[in-house]
């Protein structure tokens, strides 16, 4: 499932003042730079919507065993990784 939250281009540091919100993290990340969904066999089946998400972001996809998110903070400069499997299928690299 696919939805759309229209932010109106601006990234959240481009807020205006009034409408921002705090922008420091404990782990001192900063922004999200990659979005990687491992998905398991077959892959090539996407909705042409998810193919647009895939092409027109910082979204990719992978072919793995099972469902997994991986998100990325400031390119992962820090090297530090939270794997969060198996509680949920989330690690997050900073």
């Amino acid at each position: 499932m696919l939805f759309e939250m229209p932010f109106f281009g601006l990234a959240p540091k481009d807020y205006p003042p009034q409408k921002q919100q705090p922008l420091t993290h404990a782990k001192g990340f900063n922004e999200l730079t990659k979005v990687t969904l491992i998905l398991p066999p077959p892959i090539n089946d996407l909705s042409s919507a998810m193919k647009k998400v895939l092409h027109e972001s910082i979204v990719h996809s992978s072919q793995g065993k099972t469902y997994l998110v991986a998100l990325e903070f400031d390119d992962g400069k820090q090297g530090q990784q939270q794997n969060f499997t198996p509680l949920i299928p989330l690690v997050i690299n900073w």
